[in-house]
């Protein structure tokens, strides 16, 4: 997964505007790919150090642990008006991909 942050790191970085959000608010603000820690994941991990530090543990010593999930959301119409054109690997990698609506004649 970091492979993929990076790849649209360097995707992004000629293009000079904020493309990438870190919220899912974000991705309704406007931008065109939004990289997001999983809040489940995060809370399920909050939930065990607090337990640990409740039932006595020093919290100095309690373990750090990394995010291990992250969730990736592309905004197609917001890439399309900021010109930039979203590589098939993050498309097909994306938890969501927010599909322009179109009208069926």
């Amino acid at each position: 997964m970091r492979r993929l942050t990076v790849l649209v790191a360097v995707m992004l970085a000629g293009c000079g505007v904020p493309l990438v959000g870190s919220r899912k608010a974000h991705l309704d603000a406007g931008c065109a790919a939004v990289v997001r820690c999983d809040a489940r994941d995060l809370g399920a991990w909050g939930a065990v150090l607090a337990r640990q530090v409740l039932l006595g543990a020093d919290p100095a010593k309690v373990p750090v642990r990394r995010v291990t999930r992250r969730i990736v959301d592309v905004n197609l119409p917001a890439a399309r008006r900021l010109a930039f054109v979203p590589p098939l690997t993050l498309i097909a990698h994306a938890d969501s991909v927010v599909r322009p609506y179109t009208v069926r004649r």
